[in-house]
C-alpha cells in the first residue's frame, strides 16, 4: 500500500524560510534606520560647528560670485550669489535665470541671518512679466521656523530640527561636510512643499563626501554629493577650492553643470544679467555694495565686479 508523505514538513520548511526572510528584512530596516539616525546626528554636529564658528569665518567681506549654467556644453542660464555683511547681520541675494522650452525664467531669494545663523528671515519668488513676486516667506527664531506660502495663504509653525539648515547657508554646510569622511543628513524647507496640517513638511537631504579629483575640475580640493527625495530636486555634486569657494555644481547625469566664471563671461551670453541683479538688489534693499579686494586679480572669477555694482540700499 502506498501512503503519501505528509505535507507538514514541507510547510514547516517554508515557515522557517519565511521567518528567516522576515528577520533579515527587519534587521536590514533597523540597520538602515540606525544609520540614518547616526547620519542625522552628524548633520546636527555640522550645523553646531557652523554656528560656533560664525558666518564671519566664511564671509568676512561683501562678495558676489557669478556662475554660468551649461547643458551638454551649451549655455542655458546663470546664477548670481551675493553676500553683504552689515554689522552683526549677514544679508544675501541669490538670483537664478535659465532658459526653458517656453522662454526665460528668473527666481530670486533674499535672506538675512544673525552672525551665529540661529535666527533670520527669508523671502523668495519668481520674476514674471517684469514684476517681482514673493511666493515664500520664512522666519527663523528661537529654534522655531515659520513658513508662509502667499499663493495659498498657508501658514505653518514648527520646531527647527537640530540638523536644520537655515536659508542661505546650504553652500557652507556642503563645504563643511565635504571636508569630512562620512555622510550626513539634514533637514531643509523646500519652497515647493506646502505645509501639512499646519506643520512644515521638512525635506531631507543627504550629503556625502566624494573624491574631488574624479570631477575633472583642476582646482577642486573637496566635493560632496547632494541627494534629496523631494520631487523636482536633482541630485548633484558641489565642488570647492582650497579657500572654500564653490567652484561648480555638477548634475548626477553630468549633462548639466554650473561653473564659477567672471561676470564678463556671463554677460557675453546673457547681456542683461547684471542689470537684472542690480534691479533686484535695489528693490529688495540689499544693504551693502560688494567690493573686490585689491589683492585679487581682475580676472578672478570669485569676486570680479564691473561697473554693474550693487549699491547700498539701491543708491546710484
Amino acid at each position: 500500500m502506498f501512503e503519501r508523505e505528509p505535507e507538514k514538513p514541507h510547510f514547516a520548511k517554508i515557515a522557517v524560510i519565511m521567518l528567516g526572510v522576515l528577520l533579515l528584512s527587519t534587521g536590514a530596516a533597523w540597520l538602515l534606520v540606525a544609520g540614518r539616525d547616526r547620519a542625522s546626528v552628524r548633520g546636527a554636529e555640522i550645523v553646531r560647528e557652523l554656528r560656533g564658528r560664525g558666518l564671519g569665518a566664511f564671509w568676512d567681506r561683501p562678495q558676489i560670485r557669478w556662475y554660468l549654467e551649461t547643458r551638454q556644453g551649451r549655455p542655458v542660464g546663470w546664477h548670481a550669489f551675493i553676500v553683504a555683511p552689515a554689522g552683526q547681520e549677514y544679508h544675501g541675494l541669490d538670483v537664478q535665470h535659465w532658459l526653458t522650452s517656453t522662454g526665460e525664467q528668473t527666481y530670486w531669494e533674499r535672506w538675512e541671518l544673525n552672525a551665529s545663523a540661529t535666527g533670520g528671515a527669508y523671502r523668495a519668488g519668481p520674476v514674471a512679466r517684469g514684476m517681482r513676486i514673493t511666493d515664500t516667506v520664512i522666519r527663523y527664531a528661537k529654534d522655531e521656523v515659520t513658513l508662509l506660502k502667499n499663493a495659498t495663504d498657508a501658514k505653518a509653525l514648527s520646531p527647527a530640527p537640530d540638523n536644520y539648515i537655515p536659508e542661505g547657508t546650504l553652500n557652507l554646510v556642503c563645504l563643511l561636510t565635504s571636508r569630512q569622511n562620512r555622510r550626513a543628513y539634514f533637514h531643509m524647507v523646500f519652497n515647493e512643499r506646502e505645509p501639512v496640517a499646519g506643520k512644515i513638511d521638512y525635506g531631507t537631504i543627504m550629503l556625502e563626501p566624494v573624491d574631488a579629483a574624479s570631477l575633472g575640475i583642476s582646482e577642486a580640493a573637496s566635493a560632496v554629493r547632494y541627494r534629496t527625495w523631494v520631487p523636482r530636486q536633482q541630485d548633484r555634486v558641489f565642488a570647492f577650492d582650497r579657500q572654500g569657494r564653490l567652484l561648480a555644481t555638477v548634475a548626477a547625469d553630468e549633462d548639466a553643470r554650473r561653473t564659477a566664471v567672471a561676470e564678463s563671461e556671463v554677460l557675453r551670453h546673457f547681456p542683461d544679467a547684471a542689470d537684472l541683479v542690480v534691479q533686484l538688489a535695489r528693490s529688495l534693499k540689499l544693504p551693502a555694495s560688494p567690493q573686490a579686494p585689491e589683492s585679487e586679480q581682475p580676472d578672478e572669477p570669485a569676486d570680479e565686479l564691473t561697473t554693474h555694482q550693487v549699491r547700498p540700499n539701491g543708491q546710484p
